[in-house]
């Protein structure tokens, strides 16, 4: 708040301290805040929605083809098979995944089952928007996903492929209790952020043998959050421009204007009295104020006090007048310089009487 009074003022601070720009900096402010908050809940919300979607669609994408191979092949077989080779490799052999540990799993590879789910899992990869589909075995005694059957081109995982994962990815889906959608995001240096979910492969005693799952790039939805977040920042900037527009011109129209217009009346009539002028004793109530609110009862008041001041000017200056007429009056307007009048003036400023 500045220390000078609006007289001391240049027109740039007054235009800069104005109820106006008080007002349209406190409608930016609000709408701002207002905006941001707004922001997150809608994002919050677009980020919820959307990635339920994008699992959803990935999830119900599994079971179908689970549910094919189910019908066609025993999945259950080849991922038993796959596990039992894995732990049957020493630890020290396992760290080296070259040609002759992937040698290893020929049973796996050159089994009835192999072609049929290679295929059904091309069919579905070819057809769907996911990253990836392939099924895999999650190892809780060292926290591995060991790779049975993959059809992904871009990243070969040979049947017998492993790569750690945390614990907690591990817990959730081998304790999947059927509820929900069991799914894991994480970030990878080569494919950035990836949902994984799935469907788990029982076998026929109930056990969870393995799983068919869905790689799910996280970089659609990010180009997809931040289309959203600029629109919003964009449609919000243009919001809040207009709203503190046309409510900084009301606020102009409605306040400023009238309060304007009574400051300068109340300095014409200030300077008309000054000049002992009074030919003008309209000064606020031609100003003509319709607001409806107490600026409308600020300009009436004036008015009336104004029309009382006159009206009782007039009243004293006839009763002086009839006075003075009548002989009456001497002795009042024959006050000496040292002792001035009770209403102030001494008598060498006022007329001399006969």
């Amino acid at each position: 708040m500045p220390k000078k009074t609006i007289k001391e003022m240049s027109a740039w601070e007054r235009r800069h301290f104005s109820l106006q720009a008080k007002t349209f900096h406190a409608v930016l402010v609000g709408a701002l805040i207002l905006g941001i908050v707004a922001l997150i809940t809608g994002l919050g919300l677009y980020v919820y929605s959307l990635s339920h979607e994008y699992v959803q669609s990935a999830f119900e994408l599994t079971k179908n083809a689970s549910n094919v191979m189910g019908n066609v092949v025993d999945v259950s077989s080849s991922c038993r098979k796959t596990i039992d080779i894995y732990q049957s490799i020493p630890e020290e052999d396992r760290e080296v995944q070259d040609e002759e540990y992937f040698k290893k799993f020929t049973e796996v590879t050159e089994g009835p089952n192999y072609g049929t789910i290679m295929e059904v899992l091309r069919d579905f990869k070819g057809n769907s928007g996911v990253n990836d589909i392939f099924i895999g075995i999650y190892n809780r005694e060292d926290n591995h996903l060991i790779y049975v059957a993959d059809p992904d081109t871009n990243r070969p995982c040979h049947t017998g492929t492993w790569e750690e994962v945390r614990r907690k990815e591990v817990d959730k889906f081998l304790g999947w209790n059927g509820k929900g959608i069991p799914y894991e995001v994480t970030y990878t240096e080569k494919y950035g952020w990836l949902c994984t979910t799935g469907t788990p492969v029982y076998a026929k005693d109930g056990s969870i043998s393995g799983f068919v799952l869905a790689d799910v790039s996280m970089t659609e939805f990010l180009h997809g959050m931040r289309n959203f977040v600029l629109q919003y920042i964009i449609a919000t900037a243009i919001t809040v421009f207009l709203l503190g527009f046309f409510l900084s011109n009301h606020i102009r129209k409605e306040m400023v204007e009238p309060i304007n217009s009574i400051a300068g009346a109340a300095v014409e009539y200030a300077k008309d009295k000054r000049s002992g002028s009074s030919g003008q004793t309209r000064h606020f109530e031609d100003l003509g104020i319709e607001t409806g609110d107490e600026i409308e009862n600020l300009y009436l008041t004036l008015s009336d006090m104004e029309r009382d001041l006159a009206d009782g000017v007039s009243e004293i200056v006839f009763e002086d007048s009839y006075e003075c007429r009548q002989g009456k009056g001497k002795d009042r307007y024959r006050a000496s310089p040292r002792h001035p009048h009770p209403g102030g003036y001494a008598s060498e400023h006022l007329p001399a009487f006969p």
